[in-house]
């Protein structure tokens, strides 16, 4: 090899080198390995979970739990749920249509004067999402329970084809950031069952 070469072989090396390098930083960025195979985010796996009566569903990540201790949340609850690695808590309580004579905007107002008046608080706040196919509200409340303790908590207005009903979700104040979008998951799970006659 002659020497007068060996620069100009140092600087393909050097350029082969550096694209290389972004290459892989390209792929690392893009979600993939050196294989150019995906590496995924950590998957949350979401188990479903039926109502005392079997008229309803709701899914939760697999962490949620079915209360062992049913009606312990509360005595008029259809579905109760919690994970005790985040102390929170999920509580759904229904209302068949054909037992009021409310509409869903009487109805909603109803639960959430019911909320304020249990909490102690004026609900300021209400926003408005889709649940089972329907329009549906919530509010956020805070609320420091007896014991000092600082809760966060959604309560929904739902409606379905048959039924209006409430869900309420709870945990600590301070994990109040990273369950938002948890929370809207597993509120918009809701939804009413087809019960089949049993003569079909």
């Amino acid at each position: 090899m002659k020497k007068e070469n060996l620069p100009y072989i140092l600087v393909i090396l050097g350029a082969v080198i550096i694209i290389i390098a972004l290459a892989l930083i390209g792929l690392k960025q893009n979600g993939s390995d050196e294989n150019g195979e995906e590496t995924p985010e950590e998957e949350i796996n979401y188990s479903s979970h039926e109502s005392y009566d079997k008229k309803f569903m709701m899914s939760a990540p697999d962490s949620w739990k079915e209360v062992t201790d049913k009606k312990s949340l509360n005595e008029n609850a259809n579905i109760e749920l919690n994970d005790e690695d985040k102390s929170a808590y999920v509580v759904v309580v229904i209302t068949d249509k054909k037992n009021t004579t409310d509409d869903f905007e009487d109805y909603k107002k109803r639960v959430f004067q019911q909320k304020e008046q249990y909490y102690k608080t004026k609900v300021t706040s209400y926003e408005k999402t889709q649940i089972a196919g329907h329009d549906a509200e919530y509010a956020k409340i805070y609320y420091t329970d007896p014991n000092q303790i600082n809760i966060y908590i959604r309560a929904y207005a739902v409606e379905t084809d048959n039924y209006f009903g409430q869900i309420v979700i709870w945990t600590l104040a301070s994990n109040e950031k990273e369950v938002q979008e948890e929370f809207d998951k597993i509120a918009g799970s809701f939804r009413e069952v087809a019960i089949k006659e049993d003569n079909e």
